[in-house]
């Protein structure tokens, strides 16, 4: 082993520590906690530990491994091997094949791996190791968008969300889709997932936008439940622009800055228009805003940015005074 070699084995000995170091001080009941997750396998063919299993998938999403093959493949060494058994406190021979891998994760209850997702944030709360990432030092900034995981010409789940299409000869078909609705944490340049919910028709043909907002509901309350007392900015795109979308803020005492165009509200957005051609609030360069907008029960606020050969931005959002 050259001098570079023993510099590059270092490193990743380093990283292992690190990751360890971080497990044993932040999160010490991740561990158990996998390994009480319920086990629907045959117990006399079980050969590897829930947490064993848990902690290569968890392993493999740190390295960006997509494919479950792609897991057997790269951690098919005696260093990944040794360093998966020295963080479980287990002596392992090989790692679990993908498809036993894949086998559990199919059976897995949903609700078990979000409680351990919800010990993880919370965890990360309580220790502040957050709060230079709030918003105004008191709000969580929370993104919240979907996410296209499936589609198919062939209706594969009755709740499928479904698209009239033209293929390149001009032959329309409908295509079949899974979207999942995410709401992330923004921490720095990173986010933490801290609800998903499933968008999904109810009956055939219904707008994706009408599903998506239904989802958003739905993801709201889950929030609201899992993190009671968590003061929250939620961001979205132009279709978060809406009445329901407010509802459902003001209803759980949030804030929201959400991306904001013409098409959007159409009589809000020609009421900025007109109001600040002559009654400008903002005194910055390149700045645009007008406050206590009334728009159906609500006042609002909208504020543009623009700038030549740069592309504009405007928002609208409510005030960010918090009222216990």
């Amino acid at each position: 082993m050259n001098r570079k070699e023993k510099r590059e084995k270092k490193k990743e000995l380093n990283v292992l520590n690190d990751v360890i170091t971080v497990i044993n001080q932040y999160f010490p009941e991740l561990l158990s906690k996998f390994e009480r997750l319920t086990d629907l396998r045959h117990q006399s063919y079980v050969t590897y530990k829930m947490k064993v299993i848990f902690i290569v998938r968890l392993f493999a999403l740190m390295c960006e491994i997509k494919s479950m093959q792609g897991i057997t493949r790269e951690f098919n060494t005696e260093e990944a091997i040794e360093n998966i058994a020295t963080i479980c406190g287990l002596t392992l021979d090989e790692i679990p094949h993908c498809d036993t891998i894949n086998d559990v994760f199919k059976n897995i209850d949903v609700s078990e791996i979000e409680e351990i997702r919800k010990y993880m944030i919370v965890k990360m709360i309580r220790n502040k190791m957050l709060e230079k990432y709030k918003i105004r030092e008191q709000y969580y900034h929370v993104i919240v968008d979907g996410t296209g995981l499936a589609s198919s010409r062939t209706k594969y789940n009755p709740n499928c969300l479904v698209k009239n299409k033209t293929d390149k000869k001009g032959n329309e078909y409908q295509e079949y889709s899974t979207y999942v609705l995410e709401a992330k944490l923004v921490i720095g340049d990173m986010v933490f997932s801290i609800g998903s919910e499933f968008v999904e028709n109810e009956s055939e043909n219904v707008d994706k936008n009408d599903c998506e907002t239904k989802a958003f509901k739905r993801l709201a309350d889950k929030i609201k439940k899992e993190y009671p007392r968590l003061r929250i900015v939620i961001s979205g795109d132009a279709l978060y622009a809406s009445k329901p979308v407010m509802d459902i803020c003001k209803s759980k005492n949030w804030k929201y800055i959400i991306r904001f165009k013409e098409g959007s509200i159409p009589t809000l957005y020609r009421e900025f228009e007109t109001i600040v051609k002559t009654d400008n609030e903002s005194k910055l360069k390149n700045y645009k805003c007008v406050t206590k907008l009334d728009y159906k029960e609500h006042k609002t606020n909208v504020i543009k940015y623009t700038e030549e050969k740069k592309r504009n931005g405007i928002c609208i959002y409510n005030r960010f005074k918090y009222n216990g």
